[in-house]
């Protein structure tokens, strides 16, 4: 299957977007140093590596949003539903009570996280929307698809493995590294700064989702990530906020399963 390629907005895309008055301006966030570089596909999953500069200006939260496909995002979006997380995670909480009871894990979960006990949120960083954008500009948002990615990063560098579906799937794909790897990376003086992915929004569905609170599967990776490599910290975005969850929040929620 041929490759899909990436593409970003030139400066030249931006101008023209001001000079018309556009809704939008995309000049918060960086442009990327380079684009992906495809390293493989299987079973519609495209593998790429992606080195940017100027890291701490990528992870930094996006003032505006990090091009056209997160900015039309956006809209389909709150054209659906409330943008607020706290309200999509008590919306859920409620439908999951009254399907599957009130002591159920995920009840229990999303309680943790609406307490402070669990996981920091905050906004979705330009990093966060611009891996989220190669998966939007594959698989369109009507139809939930999930993307992932380790991040590595040394001094103002970063090194990101990220795995694309070409077709929808609600499952995040795994991202074509060994454990030798992501060791050797290490060793190298690279940090695993995070293991970033998405969880999508599904409006065909009683649960719309959208919610940023780890699943079963999530905490089954995150607890082997934490105690096989120095992992800084585990991230879940929709686009628009972002859940972080530290060794401890895993092991929390994990008390829950």
């Amino acid at each position: 299957m041929k490759k899909k390629p990436f593409l970003h907005l030139p400066t030249l895309t931006v101008f023209i977007f001001f000079l018309f008055g556009a809704s939008y301006s995309f000049g918060q966030c960086p442009i990327p140093s380079s684009e992906p570089v495809f390293r493989s596909e299987s079973r519609n999953i495209q593998q790429y590596e992606w080195r940017l500069n100027n890291a701490q200006a990528w992870l930094e939260v996006a003032q505006t949003p990090v091009d056209e496909f997160i900015a039309s995002f956006h809209d389909y979006v709150s054209a659906n539903t409330d943008l607020d997380q706290y309200g999509l995670l008590r919306r859920q909480q409620d439908i999951f009570a009254r399907y599957v009871g009130p002591n159920d894990d995920a009840v229990l979960s999303i309680q943790a996280l609406l307490d402070g006990d669990a996981a920091t949120i905050g906004k979705a960083t330009c990093l966060d929307q611009l891996l989220l954008s190669g998966q939007l500009q594959r698989v369109d948002p009507s139809m939930p698809t999930e993307f992932q990615a380790d991040i590595f990063k040394q001094g103002d560098q970063l090194r990101i493995y990220v795995a694309w579906r070409t077709v929808a799937n609600y499952s995040g794909p795994p991202v074509d590294l060994s454990t030798r790897d992501r060791r050797n990376l290490i060793r190298s003086g690279w940090e695993f700064y995070t293991s970033l992915h998405n969880h999508p929004f599904f409006f065909g569905n009683i649960d719309i989702a959208g919610t940023i609170i780890a699943s079963s599967p999530d905490l089954n990776l995150y607890r082997n990530y934490y105690s096989t490599y120095p992992l800084g910290s585990a991230r879940i975005t929709n686009g628009i906020d972002s859940a972080i969850y530290s060794e401890m929040d895993v092991d929390y929620l994990s008390l829950f399963e």
